[in-house]
């Protein structure tokens, strides 16, 4: 019988959790049930199952979902409570849908679907919200929390516990579901402290409502910061006993995954091995997604560990086909980009293992592992553009609509503010947190959008289709692929495809690439002899194991990784004493797989294209243009800016700023003259945004744009006049670029590391370029630091002369340009010549 405190806390927890857990009471187990094996769990829960009727009474579907749940039968599940929620919405039965919603959400969760539970949450959050319902509206806030963090929308799962806790009080954490969630949104987050506490917390209330299973799983997430953050090892060993005598096989998969993990850091790889065996046949059974997708990656490490190759390379490619699979359930970028993060860690682990294979396939299956690596991202960004203006009439919830104007609103307000005020951390906070606030907003956007769920990224290309699309008998692929401690060169032509593992370790080639940059590239007034020594260093490690492919070639297409992306391999020099470009023409991809897709799309410019539109010298200082006088501190002989509003430094904060940079427009005007009347270019007041989404770049074959490029982490854009009376910002976002309808066979970017990327990790994620190619530019040539007016200006009457035939060679072109400033000597140092590169085929 319980005692007046338990009976008290009973009364605090809902009707329907009681409910619930007494009606699953009879699959839990107590302290004297036996240790069950695999094939005599299942029977017992089958033989619980076929003891349960069928119908729609929400109690008994909560109760057979668990079931179904616990075999592994997670669609039955979804059907039956689907069937349960339409009768409860006939009934208008508010707690029963709650009951039923929680639980749907639950399941989509632990089968690696965050999306669709964050949707379920959503409708019992929406009830809550209709029927005025505090404490419902608070656990619901929870559960969206707790989705939301799992998407990686770390912001909005922030502030979702905030409201909660706002509502809920002291009553919010009387539901253990509750506590349960809220413990792993602070482990999300990283709150490790807090988190354990919540969850042993959860874990004691699970007990006191005879729920072991749910009781396990707290136990055991709450174990594992203590081993992972207190170093107590013996923490995980703890809970063991308990969970082996549940039927349900959720917590001690949670347990032996975890328990792999700490032994791989141990370096104890048999028994890592043997319980991630173990955590992987526990997942599959139940059905759990991202339990069974970690265990493999660790399995796939430990018996690489062990030796046992063929082993290892099966988990690899597994795991790799369920983060395949999540992805096909995730239509949000953010989301995209969590699950690309992990599929990059999966395949970048992968494609080692199957280098070392002795097989025929060896170096068309690595290099494919190594395209689904890297292709993933670039791929989602110019796939979802083919919706084209479909997808941008489809309806948006008024609510939606209303806090996206708001959100740029808000952003074009403090972007004039800041200016206005070239100092203040906290304005430039606030910028930043307003940008973000906007992509959050789109991402809810995006998610609505039902076309999104139906379009898929191609597959990785293959051998067969690089030749096809990108190579002649004249051009060579050099795709690098940079691991933890490796670098992997595939080098491609028509006729034989290598791969080379580099002599250097990737931590070496990374530190020499930076210093090469820092020391040389980046200093116009460094010695040329002691430059090219240096680069001589570097061809013969990244270059020379090409060995006699190179010989006859023409064009070289390079597909670099991690640091390599900020090298312009024109630079490097061969044994002879020459730089690369002056024998080859080169050009750049993010990926093959990319450049494949991009080499299928049918162009789609009209016949009546004009040849040349430019654009250039935006004011930045519209009170001092309006009024006539010198706009800025100075003039801007170099194109150089990080966005100044994520600069920590207060000195570096008030020294920054947006300066004129008039070296454009003479630039510009001496191009056009080029074209004659076939051209029109766009200076000053003109250079505008809001004329850019106007439509003022199409229907020309080249696009010129010579401004600013802002390359903030979170913010990467074009910075054109700033007007603070026009409808638009001034700073076109490389999201906005990709939705913008360009028809040009070439885009030059001649702005401030217009080339850079975002990277986490070694996955390039290149901005401006990726959403010009998105946006249906056929190649763009770029800059990967900033530059000098002169030269560039030089460089760009190089480049432009040979571009005024139709049918240009742009790659062939841009490199004319450099041999001729080498030549020439004035601007012979690559700091002047190397930073523009091209990005295409």
């Amino acid at each position: 019988m319980a005692t007046g405190e338990q009976m008290t806390r009973l009364l605090s927890i809902p009707v329907w959790m009681i409910a619930m857990v007494c009606l699953f009471a009879t699959a839990c187990s107590s302290s004297s049930s036996p240790v069950y094996a695999a094939s005599d769990r299942q029977a017992a829960l089958e033989a619980q199952l076929a003891q349960l009727p069928s119908g729609t009474a929400p109690g008994v579907v909560a109760r057979r979902a668990r079931l179904l749940r616990a075999l592994g039968r997670q669609d039955q599940a979804l059907d039956e409570l689907t069937a349960a929620v339409d009768g409860a919405r006939e009934r208008l039965a508010w707690d029963d849908l709650a009951l039923l919603w929680r639980e749907i959400g639950a399941i989509h969760i632990e089968v690696g679907r965050p999306e669709q539970a964050l949707d379920t949450f959503g409708k019992r959050l929406k009830a809550a919200v209709s029927l005025d319902d505090v404490q419902q509206q608070a656990s619901a806030l929870v559960d969206t929390g707790y989705a939301f963090a799992l998407l990686g929308q770390v912001g909005q799962a922030d502030e979702a516990v905030y409201q909660a806790e706002v509502l809920g009080g002291d009553g919010l954490k009387s539901d253990p579901v509750t506590v349960e969630r809220l413990g792993l949104i602070a482990a999300l987050l990283n709150e490790s402290g807090e988190a354990r506490a919540l969850l042993k917390q959860a874990a004691d209330q699970y007990r006191r409502i005879n729920d072991p299973v749910s009781a396990g799983r707290a136990a055991v997430q709450a174990a594992q910061i203590a081993a992972r953050d207190e170093g107590r090892t013996g923490a995980l060993g703890e809970v063991e006993a308990e969970l082996e005598r549940l039927l349900d096989g959720e917590p001690l998969a949670l347990l032996r995954r975890y328990q792999a993990e700490a032994d791989l850091l141990a370096n104890g790889f048999a028994a890592c091995q043997r319980r991630a065996a173990e955590a992987i046949a526990l997942a599959d059974a139940r059905g759990l997604q991202p339990v069974a997708k970690i265990a493999r990656v660790i399995a796939a490490r430990c018996a690489d560990e062990n030796g046992q190759l063929k082993e290892a390379i099966r988990y690899g490619r597994e795991a790799g086909s369920i983060v395949e699979l999540q992805l096909r359930h995730v239509t949000g970028d953010v989301a995209r980009q969590e699950l690309g993060f992990e599929a990059f860690q999966i395949y970048r682990l992968l494609l080692p293992l199957e280098a070392k294979r002795q097989a025929p396939d060896r170096v068309e299956r690595a290099f494919v592992t190594s395209e689904r690596a890297r292709a993933r991202a670039h791929l989602d960004a110019v796939v979802r553009s083919q919706l084209g203006d479909l997808a941008s009439t489809l309806p948006i919830s008024p609510a939606l609509a209303r806090d996206r104007d708001e959100a740029e609103a808000r952003i074009k307000q403090l972007t004039q503010a800041l200016l206005r005020k070239r100092s203040g951390r906290d304005l430039a906070e606030r910028h930043r947190n307003a940008l973000w606030a906007l992509e959050d907003i789109k991402e809810t956007i995006a998610r609505a959008n039902p076309l999104l769920a139906r379009v898929s990224p191609p597959d990785p290309a293959n051998l067969k289709q690089v030749r096809a699309e990108l190579l002649d008998d004249e051009s060579l692929l050099l795709s690098y692929f940079m691991t933890d401690k490796q670098v992997f060169l595939f080098a491609i032509d028509e006729g034989s495809a290598q791969l080379k593992v580099l002599d250097d370790s990737a931590e070496d080639i990374d530190s020499v690439v930076r210093r090469y940059r820092k020391r040389f590239l980046l200093a116009p007034d460094a010695d040329l002899a002691e430059l090219k020594k240096a680069s001589k260093s570097l061809y013969k490690t990244l270059i020379a194991p090409a060995g006699d492919l190179l010989e006859g070639k023409r064009k070289l297409i390079i597909v670099p990784h991690g640091a390599l992306s900020t090298l312009p391999f024109e630079s490097l020099v061969d044994p002879g004493g020459k730089y690369l470009v002056a024998g080859y023409d080169i050009a750049y991809s993010l990926s093959a797989t990319l450049g494949v897709a991009l080499a299928k799309r049918e162009p789609s410019h009209d016949a009546q294209r004009k040849a040349f539109v430019g654009l250039g010298d935006p004011v930045y200082d519209w009170a001092a243009f309006q009024g006539g006088r010198a706009e800025g501190r100075a003039l801007a002989g170099t194109r150089g800016l990080e966005l100044w509003t994520a600069a920590d430094d207060k000195q570096q904060q008030q020294s920054q700023g947006l300066e004129r940079l008039p070296g454009t427009a003479k630039e510009l005007r001496a191009i056009a003259r080029l074209f004659g009347a076939d051209q029109k270019i766009y200076l000053r007041a003109q250079a505008s945004e809001e004329r850019v989404k106007k439509g003022a770049l199409k229907g020309y074959r080249i696009v010129h744009i010579a401004s600013h490029g802002l390359m903030a982490a979170h913010y990467q854009a074009l910075a054109l006049t700033l007007n603070p009376n026009a409808s638009e910002d001034g700073f076109l976002m490389n999201s906005e670029i990709a939705e913008l309808d360009l028809d040009a066979d070439l885009v030059v970017l001649s702005a401030c590391r217009t080339g850079s990327a975002r990277q986490r990790s070694a996955e390039p994620v290149a901005g401006l370029a990726l959403a010009l190619r998105a946006a249906g530019a056929g190649e763009v040539v770029l800059s990967l630091w900033s530059v000098d007016d002169d030269a560039t200006a030089d460089l760009m009457q190089k480049l432009y002369r040979p571009l005024v035939k139709d049918e240009a060679d742009y790659g062939h072109s841009l490199s004319l340009a450099k041999r001729k400033m080498i030549e020439e000597g004035k601007w012979a140092h690559p700091f002047y010549w190397a930073a523009f590169v091209l990005q295409g085929n």
